[in-house]
């Protein structure tokens, strides 16, 4: 199977879809602290600027990206891209990032007409991808148990999404399409987890500079959490939601006890495979805080989101001086 493009130096600056990454991780990061600010009752802004920061370099990678669409060398590798089964699956990134732009920006929303359209496209970009990818992986001979990751969980994250930022933007009449969604979610979600770790398991090992990727599966139970509680308007916990939380903080340790193996690996924009799925399940920390009242919850919900501050500072560094010096470490 042809393998995925990755971090090459020639390829840096025609911005593979899995660059998107970097202001997905950040507006989550956003999310996730605005979200702390509004529980503690902070008068800080910390969060508005990560916002901008991450709503900058999300205009500006996205300029750069249609420019190249204009060039036949730009087309011909997104192309590419698209074409290859394993590559596909970072598209979910760009439907993913645009539900938490519309997140994000959800105290601008003035109830016009024109935030239910946008989420409407979102949606049915997202629901296309679905389809294309799970037609694709059904019918492509070529594709081997091995060529499983872990990126398939950033479609389900995806899905996830569609429910809470439709409970956001949707009248309630609409919750019975949210649930569809929701269930839906959940069958892929218990499906996938399955495949990955047999394959984990008794298969072939995933590369050591994809290990980062391990932490997305952070991200479906942790949002399935916050889409469950704003469908079913819980005000306390039940069992769903504390069964997603346990496999998402299951795994969060074992990644944590598993630390010496990340640490092996060099920084690259695939580091940036940590922010998000934190910052998920960080917010997860906080729904269940505000459900139960319980100070240790929030405690850990501070622990993790300074956790996702640092990481994050050292890979914008890391990433700034990449791009200063135009060089990027090959991974592959």
């Amino acid at each position: 199977m042809e393998k995925s493009p990755m971090f090459e130096k020639r390829d840096f600056f025609k911005l593979p879809v899995s660059y998107f990454s970097m202001p997905m991780g950040l507006i989550g990061l956003g999310i996730e602290v605005h979200h702390f600010e509004r529980i503690i009752a902070s008068g800080t802004t910390f969060s508005a600027w990560i916002m901008h920061l991450a709503w900058l370099i999300l205009a500006a990678m996205a300029v750069f990206s249609f420019a190249n669409l204009l060039k036949a060398e730009g087309r011909q590798f997104f192309k590419a891209q698209w074409q290859n089964s394993i590559s596909l699956l970072d598209f979910p990134i760009l439907t993913l990032t645009s539900l938490l732009l519309l997140l994000s920006l959800e105290d601008f929303n003035d109830g016009q007409d024109l935030w239910l359209i946008a989420f409407a496209l979102v949606v049915i970009a997202h629901t296309f991808l679905n389809i294309e990818i799970l037609t694709r992986w059904l019918n492509d001979t070529n594709l081997q148990l091995q060529d499983i990751r872990p990126t398939f969980f950033i479609l389900l994250s995806g899905n996830f999404m569609v429910v809470i930022v439709g409970d956001f933007y949707l009248p309630k009449s609409y919750d019975e399409f949210l649930w569809f969604y929701f269930s839906v979610s959940l069958f892929l979600w218990f499906t996938f987890v399955f495949i990955l770790f047999y394959r984990l398991i008794f298969e072939v090992s995933i590369q050591d500079t994809l290990r980062p990727s391990l932490f997305i599966i952070l991200s479906p139970p942790s949002l399935g959490l916050i889409a469950y509680a704003l469908l079913s308007h819980a005000t306390a916990m039940s069992a769903v939601t504390w069964a997603l939380f346990s496999f998402a903080t299951f795994f969060l340790g074992m990644w944590f006890l598993m630390q010496r193996f990340f640490r092996k690996i060099r920084l690259t924009m695939i580091g940036w495979a940590f922010i998000y799925p934190l910052a998920s399940y960080d917010v997860s920390l906080q729904f269940i805080y505000d459900l139960t009242g319980n100070p240790v919850i929030l405690s850990l919900a501070f622990i993790v989101m300074a956790t996702n501050i640092t990481l994050s500072s050292i890979l914008l560094y890391h990433m700034t001086r990449t791009f200063l010096t135009r060089s990027i470490v090959e991974e592959q």
